[in-house]
């Protein structure tokens, strides 16, 4: 569907309709959950978590039993919010998101990236958001673009011109655009497909042919070793070979976190609980992993398939189930502008995370270590 117009033909279909608002939900809802569970265990080694793991399963890290979204969460909603902005509008999509990144203030992101930050602090002083980047190739450019590869499925082209405009607001090397460009190509082809995904090994390499030949030697390479290990069926901390990260876990390069992160999704497609147990144990970067592996299982299951107990415990506020149909309404055309992200929640939502912050710090200080 590659205008509003088109878009708001799937009224006339209600099954058309029906998929494309449970998916965009569930791309916005599993990227929140993800996130989540991934903040309680951000920065630890693979060996910890998975030690963790084994003793409490997927639960949060933290004295109060409780977690909320972070930066990484933030960012696909100013992209989504940004879109509503620009009225389905590919070609002002970066314009768009740029202004809603200016208008924030970093410390009610929790946890922006110093990328990120440079890049905000540049569009404050006057940069146009084409200057406004920097050379950098962390993974916040992956968590923006879930939701558009499951509004604009068939029209790749735009797509990726859509996905530079994006990264180059705040990143300009070229593997984060390009990793990004993964993440929609996938969630576009999840969506497309759902249950009819097929096996890991074609998924991935489906998802590798449509970022091209000419692509960083780097990203290609991992991909290739993980067409192998999905031809293997190997568990998804088995694929920190393809990136010589056994002991440390993954960094927060995104030619590590978006492969991992496709991984897992092609692992467990339909069920977010299996597939976020799975990456949350390669440690170290899991907000962005989780992140980024729950809005693809989302994208391709739909917020009907997100089982309610991962919800428990989350302080997802502006998110309530309500806002996020809302939002996924106006961006699909079903509706006209009625969403808002005020100050006031941004503000109630920063708390929420410094305090759950503090309270993840000092679970850290208790076993298993």
């Amino acid at each position: 569907m590659n205008s509003i117009a088109e878009r708001n033909l799937t009224q006339k279909n209600p099954n058309v309709s029906s998929r494309l608002l449970d998916c965009v939900q569930g791309s916005i809802l599993g990227s929140a959950i993800g996130d989540a569970y991934g903040f309680s265990r951000e920065g630890l080694s693979p060996d910890r978590c998975a030690r963790m793991m084994m003793h409490h399963g997927l639960i949060h890290e933290s004295i109060f039993n409780k977690s909320t979204f972070t930066t990484e969460t933030e960012q696909l909603l100013l992209t989504n919010l940004g879109m509503c902005d620009a009225g389905g509008d590919l070609e002002q999509i970066g314009e768009a998101f740029a202004r809603r990144l200016r208008r924030v203030l970093p410390g009610f992101m929790g946890g922006m990236g110093m990328a990120t930050f440079k890049a905000w602090l540049k569009l404050n002083c006057g940069f146009s958001p084409m200057r406004s980047g920097v050379f950098s190739a962390g993974s916040a450019p992956g968590m923006r673009v879930v939701t558009l590869g499951v509004i604009f499925p068939h029209d790749l082209d735009r797509l990726r011109a859509a996905v530079s405009k994006l990264t180059r607001v705040t990143h300009t090397h070229p593997i984060a655009e390009q990793a990004a460009f993964l993440i929609a190509c996938a969630a576009a082809y999840g969506y497309d497909k759902g249950t009819e995904l097929g096996d890991p090994a074609s998924v991935i390499a489906e998802i590798r042919k449509r970022l091209g030949s000419g692509a960083d030697q780097t990203l290609l390479t991992i991909l290739d070793a993980l067409v192998t290990f999905a031809e293997n069926r190997a568990d998804v901390r088995s694929c920190l070979k393809a990136i010589n990260m056994e002991k440390m876990g993954p960094t927060g390069f995104i030619a590590h976190t978006v492969p991992l992160s496709l991984y897992a999704w092609t692992m467990h497609p339909h069920d977010l609980h299996a597939g976020l147990v799975s990456v949350l144990a390669l440690g170290n970067v899991t907000a962005a992993l989780g992140t980024m592996t729950g809005g693809l299982i989302g994208a391709t299951s739909g917020i009907s398939s997100i089982p309610h107990n991962l919800l428990k415990g989350i302080h997802i506020r502006p998110l309530s189930p309500n806002w996020v149909k809302d939002l996924a309404e106006e961006m699909i055309g079903m509706q006209g502008s009625r969403v808002r992200y005020s100050w006031k929640k941004r503000f109630v939502r920063a708390v929420h995370f410094y305090l759950l912050l503090f309270g993840i710090i000092g679970k850290r200080i208790l076993p298993p270590y």
